[in-house]
């Protein structure tokens, strides 16, 4: 995946490289899912790059982001 083509649509707002852009989307996805909100809605509020409070990794060709809400589960 962190290879991939970054699609049409996306790329023309997002202007990186494909290796930049899977790593920012997939902490921005994270980051989305943290705060219970769409991922466009966390878009529409913040930029690709800037989420806060999300690791992410590489494993061999997969973008790999983590964190955690500070809450508990159960």
């Amino acid at each position: 995946m962190a290879t991939q083509p970054v699609p049409p649509a996306l790329a023309g707002r997002h202007r990186v490289p494909a290796d930049e852009f899977w790593r920012d989307w997939t902490a921005a996805e994270v980051a989305a899912k943290l705060a219970d909100v769409p991922i466009l809605t966390w878009l529409g509020r913040h930029r690709l790059g800037t989420a806060t409070g999300v690791e992410t990794v590489l494993v061999d060709d997969l973008v790999v982001s983590a964190g955690t809400s500070g809450g508990t589960t159960g």
